[in-house]
């Protein structure tokens, strides 16, 4: 009997919730008359934001520079990062399989945004459509972005006179979620990126300015630009577009300005920097694996147990002149990794942006990204101008360097070939290129060819 009282009361309980709440909106669902808002439009624009953030920060550095000698992985990693270390990649191996989700779960993202806005155009304003128009270049030059970075990862280096043979990459445009591409060529997959930026220049105009830029502007296109001409050995072209914004935004060039860079995410050479607050910083992922530090208040310094530490070659770029030693590098860190204690010197340019801290000891290991900088521009004209000459290329990296503290170089001092670990040879002035840009600490490189 009180089965059948209980089935009989959770019956009315039932009806009465359901008779009430008929006209009620489920909470996490978009109703058919505000899908296509401009709030929405904004929306998947900004959810694609977010995706960049992640793709520029955290492993998606760390796990590369395991793989090129920059870092050394730490007895305590718990084999965090083993495979990449060991140069043991493997299709199943959940760093490789990791990165390709996520660039292809950005791009699935940027075409559902583009056919989202694509189809919310007829209900918007004049000018809502403009806005809109822009946010579609955003997506088109995202794009291109995002399937130039995969294939550094997982194509080979491009190659003029190989490339309409060079395996490429899947080149998503439409939202497919089932979607099963082939490859296609290199050649292919740098004609859509072509394409895909032609078109975002028709509507992303808005010259940019050195001062807090968060959103794609056509300087930062100028800047993806001589990144690309330089890789499709395009010299003559990467030299023009990283020097045409020299003017704009001025090098730092002193050691103070060069810690609230990256300390308050502050400087005149951001010329797209990502918007990140502290109450957003998780959209980016944690560099705290260089340092995993505590504070001793005792004794009033910390106490590190880094998971990567930086190898000795790359210890030995920083000199004393140098503003980035202090700032790129803890040394004399107390150091404990797995019970064994002991003095060494770690990556510390990723601290995070202390604005973001709770307190004034509680590392964050957060910045806000800073997908183009001046300085890599200098470093994309001298390698250029080398290309197109090996007498050129000495100005703009002496440029970089007396910026940075460091005393220019003459042609003397780069005359030399140096040989390589592995037996190949360079011209000194390449290998003063190749250390300015390890000296970064975490270079872009390439790493799950195939």
């Amino acid at each position: 009997m009180k089965k059948i009282i209980n089935s009989i009361l959770a019956f009315v309980t039932l009806f009465s919730v359901t008779s009430c709440d008929l006209d009620m909106d489920p909470e996490t669902a978009i109703r058919p008359e505000d899908a296509y808002t401009m709030e929405y439009c904004e929306g998947v624009r900004g959810y694609v934001y977010v995706d960049l953030k992640a793709l520029l920060s955290g492993g998606f550095y760390s796990i590369p520079d395991l793989y090129v000698d920059v870092l050394n992985v730490c007895i305590g990693s718990g084999n965090q990062g083993i495979y990449p270390f060991n140069w043991r990649l493997h299709p199943t191996d959940q760093d490789v399989t990791s990165f390709w989700s996520s660039y292809y779960t950005t791009m699935m993202h940027i075409n559902y945004a583009i056919r989202h806005m694509d189809a919310a155009y007829e209900y918007l304003t004049p000018d809502e459509q403009k806005k809109v128009d822009v946010y579609k270049g955003e997506m088109y030059f995202f794009r291109a972005y995002v399937m130039h970075r995969a294939a550094l990862l997982f194509c080979e280096d491009y190659d003029p006179d190989k490339a309409a043979d060079q395996l490429g990459l899947p080149y998503l445009k439409e939202w497919e979620p089932e979607a099963k591409l082939a490859r296609g060529t290199l050649a292919k997959l740098y004609e859509n990126v072509e394409a895909d930026l032609v078109e975002a220049e028709k509507t992303v105009t808005a010259q940019g300015t050195p001062t807090d830029q968060i959103y794609l502007t056509k300087d930062a296109i100028t800047a993806f630009r001589a990144e690309l001409a330089l890789h499709l050995h395009q010299y003559t072209e990467a030299s023009q577009y990283a020097q045409s914004l020299y003017g704009t935004y001025p090098l730092v060039t002193t050691a103070e300005g060069l810690e609230r860079m990256w300390r308050e995410d502050t400087s005149t050479e951001n010329i797209l920097q990502l918007e990140v607050l502290r109450t957003t910083m998780t959209t980016v992922n944690s560099f705290g694996s260089y340092l995993n530090s505590s504070w001793k208040p005792n004794l009033g310094e910390y106490f590190y147990a880094p998971t990567y530490i930086p190898e000795q070659h790359i210890v030995k770029l920083f000199k004393d002149a140098d503003f980035r030693t202090d700032i790129f590098l803890v040394k004399n860190a107390n150091v404990t990794i797995s019970g064994n204690k002991g003095v060494g010197v770690l990556i510390g340019k990723f601290r995070g942006n202390k604005n973001f801290q709770t307190n004034t000891t509680t590392l964050v290991y957060r910045n806000r990204p800073k997908m183009f900088r001046i300085s890599q521009m200098y470093l994309v004209d001298a390698e250029a101008q080398y290309r197109l000459d090996p007498a050129k290329g000495l100005d703009p990296l002496n440029q970089l360097r007396t910026a940075r503290g460091l005393t220019a170089l003459t042609a003397d001092d780069v005359k030399d070939d140096v040989t390589l670990l592995d037996g190949t040879k360079i011209s000194g002035l390449f290998n003063a290129f190749r250390k300015s840009a390890a000296a970064r600490c975490l270079p872009r490189v390439r790493v799950f060819t195939t």
